[in-house]
């Protein structure tokens, strides 16, 4: 899991197919959006997909994520055609629903 200041690409990741389907990137991408949309001034994420990777895609979906561009982009195997989901910081802290609040340390 990567996660960048960069506005157009902002978060992506890779997982050992015999790890695929487990729900750890689903659990990553959580965690990576708290992270992004607590630090100050990070209102906006972008996250680059390739087309046919379908089940990155769905985690963006699920996630309150849209889709909002399609092109080409180069990853690791080459050139493919890529789709670009975006969530506001407002969006994602309305799909994540109230987090219960920490203790003061004493």
């Amino acid at each position: 899991m990567h996660l960048m200041k960069n506005e157009d690409d902002t978060r992506g990741f890779c997982l050992d197919p015999l790890w695929q389907g487990l729900g750890l990137m689903s659990e990553s991408c959580v965690a990576a959006n708290n992270f992004r949309f607590g630090a100050p001034g990070m209102t906006l994420l972008h996250v680059p997909k390739a087309a046919a990777n379908t089940a990155s895609c769905r985690i963006s979906q699920r996630q309150g994520m849209r889709m909002v561009a399609m092109g080409e982009r180069g990853y690791a195997c080459g050139r493919l055609p890529s789709r670009i989901w975006e969530i506001t910081a407002e969006e994602w802290r309305v799909w994540r629903g109230p987090q219960p609040k920490q203790a003061s340390p004493a």
